[in-house]
């Protein structure tokens, strides 16, 4: 997530600072800027389904519990 941050950050810096440079250059930047924000939205996705997954075991945790005192 770190590394995609990363990427975004200099890429927009970078296109900020060289907007008047040729057309090359920019098109470098935003391959750059596109893979940060996919990596970025990926880990996001990722954290979200490890989150999931760890509500999903402490509900069958929970029952299991339950279950057992019952």
């Amino acid at each position: 997530m770190f590394l995609a941050l990363l990427f975004l950050y200099t890429s927009i810096t970078g296109l900020i600072d060289n907007y008047q440079s040729n057309i090359k250059g920019l098109s470098i930047h935003h391959g750059i800027a596109l893979y940060g924000l996919v990596m970025f939205l990926k880990s996001i996705i990722n954290a979200l389904q490890a989150l999931s997954k760890i509500e999903k075991v402490k509900g069958q945790m929970s029952k299991q519990i339950v279950a057992k005192k019952d």
